[in-house]
């Protein structure tokens, strides 16, 4: 023990090194919280200042609602309070005074932040300074003049979209939908919006008519055409355009989109074959040495000395590559609906190649490098027919057919 206490006597100065740590660390950790509380009281002044009322009674609120409630904060909260009631009674004042209906949608807008402004301070009332006065808010009931405001907004919107959808205009009618959208702001269900909505978007969209024709003598597979239909344009469609592949279910479209095959070209088949021979050095067994006497030669340990024996091997290769190419050509034209008139052609083609490479060996294969042994394990393939090669452009064209249209969405966007 003795031992002990005097390890400790010993040590004492590093003890008190410690104290004298954890005694600044506290008066650190001090300063941070009265700094952290001076920030927000400046915070919430500064917001004050620069006319973020609700910003400085957020802040307020955030701080008020720990156990500690400081006449500052309180008093701050109460002046952030005040100026944001007010300025929203003057500016309600004089829209309300307007009788114009296009306020109603802003006259609820500003009874709704009223209320939830004092729906944040409700819970922490009473606020009592420390001398024990309270600090009395000003408090609305609001129920009825937000219902009021909510209704007529409802309506304003509801019958100006009436008004533009009327005029047969499709700017007029896209503006109508943006309206009966906001009638949903106030009511999910109001009167027949959900029917004007399906026919201002209707009458606001251009509808894009695609189809595909092809010039006379052209022969396509039988699904070449109709597998064009699984090109999808509406994915990345602007707002306002959709496209039809069907002209059934519209009577009058605003654009049509003429796909034309006019060509087909198909390469003959062709197998072009390449000759070569490699060589290589191998060995073969042993020479042994002889002295000038004819006698096998020996090394000092007494055994014969014998050298290895090469010998030159040889293969010969024959390359064949088997060559086949289609080529499909067409157009795409973008004309006006109503008119006809072209608006522009793009030119498309589609692509399709047939390759198949084999080598066949004759001779000692020990002579070929790695990588002409790698070529010997392809074998002939059959040609594919007219009508595969062209089946296997499809992919590219569809690909140039939907680049051809995607770069001019922006014509169907007017």
């Amino acid at each position: 023990m003795l031992h002990n206490f005097s390890a400790i006597l010993k040590d004492s100065g590093t003890i008190l090194e410690i104290f004298s740590e954890i005694y600044s660390m506290k008066r650190y950790i001090l300063y941070i919280i009265g700094f952290c509380l001076l920030s927000s009281c400046a915070s919430i002044q500064q917001s004050i200042d620069s006319g973020d009322y609700d910003m400085a009674i957020d802040i307020a609120v955030k701080k008020l609602q720990g156990k500690k409630k400081e006449d500052e904060t309180i008093l701050a909260l109460k002046k952030a309070y005040d100026k944001a009631t007010e300025q929203d009674k003057t500016r309600l004042n004089q829209i309300k005074g307007s009788g114009k209906a296009a306020y109603w949608p802003e006259i609820y807008e500003l009874y709704s932040q009223m209320d939830n402004r004092q729906s944040k301070i409700i819970p922490l009332l009473p606020l009592k300074l420390q001398n024990g006065e309270v600090v009395d808010f000003e408090r609305f009931n609001l129920f009825d003049v937000k219902e009021e405001a909510r209704t007529n907004a409802a309506a304003y919107y509801y019958e100006e979209g009436k008004t533009l959808l009327s005029s047969g205009r499709k700017q007029d009618a896209r503006k109508a939908y943006e309206l009966f959208n906001n009638v949903k702001i106030y009511y999910a269900y109001y009167k027949d919006t959900e029917d004007l909505l399906s026919e201002a978007y209707l009458k606001g969209t251009n509808k894009v008519f695609v189809m595909s024709d092809k010039k006379g003598g052209i022969l396509l597979p039988p699904k070449y055409e109709e597998d064009l239909a699984a090109i999808d344009f509406q994915a990345n469609a602007p707002d306002w355009v959709h496209f039809f592949w069907d002209n059934q279910t519209v009577k009058q479209f605003d654009y049509i989109v003429k796909i034309y095959f006019s060509d087909i070209q198909i390469t003959p088949e062709t197998v072009k074959e390449v000759h070569y021979d490699e060589t290589k050095e191998i060995q073969d067994g042993w020479n042994y040495v002889y002295d000038f006497k004819g006698n096998v030669m020996k090394d000092s340990l007494g055994n014969d000395i014998k050298v290895p024996k090469m010998v030159k091997i040889s293969c010969h290769i024959t390359e064949s590559q088997q060559n086949k190419a289609a080529k499909v050509f067409g157009e795409v034209e973008i004309r006006d609906g109503f008119t006809n008139k072209l608006i522009e052609k793009v030119p498309v083609a589609g692509n399709a190649v047939f390759s198949n490479f084999y080598a066949v060996a004759q001779g000692n294969q020990a002579a070929l490098k790695e990588e002409t042994k790698a070529k010997l394990g392809n074998k002939p393939r059959p040609f594919p027919t007219d009508f595969q090669m062209i089946d296997m452009s499809k992919e590219e064209m569809k690909n140039a057919i939907y680049r051809a249209v995607y770069d001019r969405y922006n014509i169907f966007s007017n």
